[in-house]
């Protein structure tokens, strides 16, 4: 029987194998090491020794455990946690490592959507206002916040950007292996072109030195922005914007986008596409559409919506049964 080493290793082989990312990798990587590490704690050498009663103490560890920041995990990170386990098991059954799936029995939590704090069209302009164009970092910070909302880009898309993956001539922005591994070519607007136009003009060239890869956006040092920066520089505008609810997020610029984008006439295959999504169900999540738009929108549009009375305003006579 392989040790939990060998059979992480195997399974890691088998998703880069299926084309997982990069980022999905690592993230697997991480948890699984966090597994390993408990189960040898427990004297759980290899998968056969594993039994039930090993996986709910590993959950109960995660319900009191804590991040790098020291802060709780959040259910959604022990669900993710418990699944990564659970496939690596389901990964071992399937080799005829193991004979019974201890994990078959393991009862996720189903996850809770949680709608996030958007900014409206006047928020997002009065957010795009602050950054000081009279400095470096106000340059690039202008130019992050427009590409990531004229965009709608991932903090990780953002970040990943290279000087290369602009093209003003055509008014595009490629994004290369985003999530799922996949690139998409993106319109670029006319405030996300001109943003970028000035911080490279006035802005970049202050941040870089020899050694500075070829990403767009850098740090003061010269190196590539990470999204914890993002996140960092968001907060402190946010403290100077004084927006009333809950704090909104680099990521809330991208719901943000999608839910502009809806208002102003776009369709959700539209969007989905712009926004890279594999699920039409993840972009219904984006747009912030509720039960009562879509009943609305039905009642407008639909024929038949109103028992076909607009049907028959239009001629259309119902078939005999």
């Amino acid at each position: 029987m392989k040790s939990w080493h060998g059979l992480m290793l195997g399974y890691l082989d088998d998703l880069k194998a299926r084309g997982r990312s990069p980022r999905t990798l690592e993230a697997m990587s991480q948890w699984l090491e966090r597994w390993k590490t408990f189960c040898r704690a427990e004297g759980v050498e290899c998968p056969t020794d594993l039994t039930p009663a090993h996986l709910a103490a590993y959950r109960l560890r995660l319900e009191h455990g804590r991040g790098c920041y020291g802060k709780p995990f959040a259910p959604a990170t022990i669900d993710l946690a418990l699944r990564a386990v659970r496939a690596l098991l389901g990964f071992a059954c399937e080799r005829g490592e193991l004979l019974v799936n201890p994990a078959a029995g393991l009862v996720l939590r189903r996850p809770v959507v949680q709608r996030r704090r958007i900014l409206n069209v006047q928020e997002m302009e009065f957010l795009l206002q602050l950054p000081d164009p009279r400095r470096p970092i106000g340059l690039r910070d202008r130019a992050m916040w427009e590409v990531l909302y004229g965009a709608g880009l991932r903090s990780s898309e953002c970040c990943a950007l290279d000087l290369a993956d602009l093209d003003f001539a055509q008014r595009a922005l490629l994004v290369r292996r985003g999530k799922g591994g996949k690139d998409r070519l993106l319109p670029m607007g006319e405030a996300v072109r001109e943003a970028c136009e000035r911080y490279l003009e006035a802005g970049r060239p202050k941040l870089a030195d020899p050694d500075s890869p070829p990403a767009l956006f850098l740090n003061r040092d010269g190196t590539r922005i990470t999204p914890k920066t993002l996140q960092e520089r968001l907060a402190i505008y946010l403290e100077q914007a004084w927006l009333p609810g809950a704090r909104p997020t680099v990521h809330s610029l991208r719901h943000s986008c999608a839910s502009h984008l809806l208002e102003g006439g776009a369709d959700l295959l539209e969007i989905r596409e712009f926004l890279g999504h594999a699920d039409i169900r993840s972009t219904q999540i984006y747009t912030h559409l509720v039960p009562l738009d879509l009943m609305a929108e039905h009642r407008r549009t639909h024929p038949r919506a109103e028992g076909g009375e607009r049907a028959r305003m239009e001629g259309d006579e119902p078939e005999n049964e």
